[in-house]
């Protein structure tokens, strides 16, 4: 699921492919994932939504990480509900955290000029 906000001004699709301004510091970018996630989803997220956010490609896959304990964020049950949850907060800085893992990655790989 992809959700664009008149006040975000983008696709959290957009925010994760392409990257963040570089002048935001770390704070800021949290907050500006925050702010899109919240829109869309609320202070929590739970079930499809959450897998699909972490980027699992389907139900079974995200349980099986949650039963393995290798969940990129902290996750948690509620009484009455089979689902797990997680606060979008967490997953705002996950996102931001991958996405300077994948900046250093390709800056390591970046060919030489000659």
């Amino acid at each position: 699921m992809y959700f664009t906000d008149s006040e975000c001004g983008t696709t959290l699709n957009d925010m994760i492919t392409q990257r963040m301004n570089p002048v935001l510091d770390l704070s800021d970018q949290v907050n500006a994932y925050e702010l899109c996630l919240l829109k869309a989803y609320g202070a929590v997220i739970g079930g499809h939504d959450l897998h699909h956010v972490l980027g699992f490609s389907s139900a079974c896959a995200f349980r099986q990480a949650a039963c393995r304990g290798t969940l990129p964020v902290p996750t948690f049950k509620r009484s009455g509900f089979r689902m797990r949850f997680a606060r979008t907060h967490d997953i705002a800085k996950w996102l931001v955290a991958v996405g300077r893992e994948l900046e250093g990655a390709e800056s390591l790989e970046a060919p030489e000029t000659e």
